[in-house]
């Protein structure tokens, strides 16, 4: 979090869901590099290899119901017009192959929905309907979770979407035997490719650039820290696939909020930067 002693600046980490504070930032600091030409064929594949996740949870509303007084027989049964309320997030997730099973990987700050979840729905990039599940069978797929990361086993009913080719998020361990030695992970400077909703048309995906701006931990995972070069972040990127060097290498977990005092309404404004953090993924999860 910075202070500034005229025009206070608050900085902190969206999560696209909660917001929480970061320690220390820069905010929206200028990045003087350009965008590349994105290649056609990987765009295609960034694109074909997205599916957006529709997560619903019904539940009763507590307090609003007693099933004693509202019972006309007096009774405990749980029958009749139970209040409930309907809570939905919509995200994005990537359909990728480890080799030895196809997985979608997405983000991971759900909060309690995960445990609350009635049904999900799964759409392509075009929002065709492809599968609906219930919660249980949603929470059986989960291989692996951490605060930054989701990984399930793909549906089969998803098989006819094609996935996309893995990067390698440690060059630390022995790549992957699907992964280029080349693939690695990004450095300072570095472009990365993700995909993201049109602006004023999110029922549509464009796909991005961002330049790398450092690489550290966040909540005590790695991440890599971007500038975003055309463009912002929203919500509804939440989970989104990142690419590096035409590989697969994580989601988009965070951007940075900005909280700035308005001297002439005196009131602090919200406002998101160009900053998010990517949270990388590792085949070695879903092990």
């Amino acid at each position: 979090m910075i202070r500034l002693s005229v025009n206070v600046v608050l900085v902190s980490i969206v999560l696209l869901l909660s917001i929480y504070p970061q320690d220390q930032s820069r905010g929206n600091d200028q990045v003087a590099v350009n965008a590349a030409p994105v290649d056609v064929v990987l765009e295609n594949e960034i694109l074909n290899a997205t599916v957006q996740i529709s997560v619903v949870a019904i539940t009763p509303i507590h307090g609003l119901y007693d099933p004693v007084q509202d019972q006309p027989d007096g009774s405990n049964k749980p029958e009749g017009n139970i209040p409930t309320e309907l809570t939905r997030q919509d995200s994005l997730g990537t359909l990728v192959s480890t080799g030895e099973e196809r997985l979608i990987v997405t983000h991971n700050h759900w909060g309690g929905l995960i445990e609350a979840m009635s049904f999900v729905h799964f759409y392509n990039k075009n929002g065709e309907f492809l599968l609906a599940m219930n919660g249980d069978e949603f929470r059986n797929l989960i291989r692996y979770q951490d605060k930054g990361t989701l990984v399930i086993k793909a549906p089969e009913a998803l098989n006819p979407i094609p996935q996309t080719i893995l990067g390698e998020a440690n060059l630390n361990q022995k790549t992957h035997s699907n992964v280029p030695e080349n693939a690695g992970m990004p450095q300072e400077g570095d472009l990365v490719t993700f995909v993201h909703p049109k602006i004023g048309e999110e029922d549509q995906f464009e796909v991005l650039q961002a330049s790398v701006k450092s690489t550290g931990k966040f909540k005590g995972l790695p991440i890599i820290k971007v500038f975003i070069l055309n463009g912002i972040i929203l919500p509804g990127n939440s989970g989104g696939g990142v690419w590096f060097n035409g590989h697969f290498i994580g989601n988009v977990w965070a951007i940075e909020e900005k909280t700035e005092f308005n001297w002439h309404s005196f009131q602090f404004e919200d406002s998101l930067t160009k900053l998010s953090y990517v949270a990388p993924f590792d085949p070695g999860m879903a092990k």
